[in-house]
């Protein structure tokens, strides 16, 4: 009989998510001829390439501890960055990067289920507004 274990399935497809968004190069780093011509500041640099750190680390650990101090950390720093070092979507990425954070939650051994899962939710509502676009279609009042 084959189980069926809910949380490894999430926790693959999420892996699955985002290394077809790596393959893809959703999460690779802009070309660096690029941002060198933006004119951007080394502090700007500095900013971007923290970022880029702190994404690695979470791709890198399967700790939901740790995942959930590098998501938060991005989290907090992407509205300062002046420069995108990404080639995808802002918008998107932090959608992406809210679903992870929902999924770490969701995984957490430590503190309170009913508290891990309320921020869970929390994140998963917040990724679903920046994943779900709906383009305006011309609407005239």
């Amino acid at each position: 009989m084959i189980e069926f274990n809910i949380r490894s399935f999430l926790l693959s497809v999420s892996r699955a998510v985002l290394g077809i968004m790596v393959a893809c190069g959703v999460l690779a780093p802009a070309n660096p001829a690029l941002a060198q011509k933006s004119n951007s500041s080394p502090a700007e640099q500095q900013a971007a390439g923290e970022f880029m750190e702190l994404i690695q680390r979470a791709l890198n650990t399967k700790d939901s501890e740790e995942q959930i101090a590098a998501l938060e950390a991005a989290l907090r720093l992407e509205p300062q960055l002046k420069i995108w070092p990404l080639t995808g979507s802002r918008q998107k990425f932090r959608g992406t990067l809210e679903f992870a954070l929902g999924d770490s939650y969701r995984r957490r051994g430590k503190g309170s289920r009913a508290d891990n899962l309320e921020k869970a939710i929390a994140a998963y509502q917040t990724a679903c507004t920046r994943l779900i676009w709906l383009p305006t279609v011309g609407l005239a009042s």
